[in-house]
């Protein structure tokens, strides 16, 4: 019974079941070599209908005797935090402590003060290539981009925020200039002297993607004379 166990649970997983063997040295290098060499598969249904059954998976490959070693199937069971509200997702996203998303790819630049009370200096940018824009009846383009920035001290508690949009339209020139040199941010957030958690998020709300990053940020405090 407990020996049908494990081979249910290894075919069910996509993991390899080990038993009627003494050398446990062997299996654990045995397992930690196949655990270095493997693909990851995104999947995503177009089956909508959430009903909780059971759904079966298969990965085929082209290669003759290959065996793939992977999860049979899926419970179709809707994801508790996905939503249509792009302002209740990009609100998880932003939660200090939540895993970092990483649907958008951004690159930023924090810069604290180098004088007392001069505001913290942020940049950010995110690739055109990978923005959904909609044309419009004029020939013009338009994306709905929202930029936002979260400053938590210590105890979790905001202490600073930001959040701006990219909404105007653009010609087909100032379009090809931005596959150049993507679509670029500059804000400036006050913060008082201390250490914070910086957390920077880019939410395409038209394709529903969002890319956060923490930064660690401390903000001296003005020099005693």
């Amino acid at each position: 019974m407990r020996e049908n166990t494990m081979l249910t649970f290894a075919r069910l997983t996509g993991g390899r079941a080990y038993m009627g063997r003494n050398d446990l040295g062997e299996e654990i290098a045995d397992a930690l070599a196949t655990a270095e060499s493997y693909y990851t598969i995104a999947y995503h249904s177009t089956n909508a209908n959430w009903n909780g059954k059971y759904r079966k998976l298969q990965v085929k490959t082209g290669r003759p005797g290959a065996k793939v070693l992977c999860r049979a199937g899926y419970y179709a069971i809707a994801d508790p935090l996905k939503t249509s509200d792009p302002d209740r997702e990009a609100a998880i996203a932003m939660y200090r402590g939540a895993p970092n998303s990483t649907q958008l790819i951004m690159k930023a630049r924090v810069l604290p003060p180098q004088t007392a009370g001069a505001p913290v200096a942020i940049d950010m940018l995110v690739d055109t290539h990978a923005i959904l824009f909609n044309k419009t009846e004029d020939g013009h383009r338009t994306a709905d981009l929202q930029f936002i920035a979260v400053a938590t001290d210590g105890k979790g508690k905001p202490s600073g925020s930001f959040s701006e949009f990219f909404r105007q339209p653009v010609t087909d020139e100032q379009f090809a200039s931005l596959l150049r040199t993507g679509v670029q941010l500059h804000r400036e957030l006050p913060l008082p002297a201390g250490s914070y958690q910086l957390r920077l998020g880019v939410m395409d709300r038209l394709a529903n993607r969002i890319g956060t990053l923490d930064v660690l940020l401390t903000v001296p405090a003005p020099s005693k004379k």
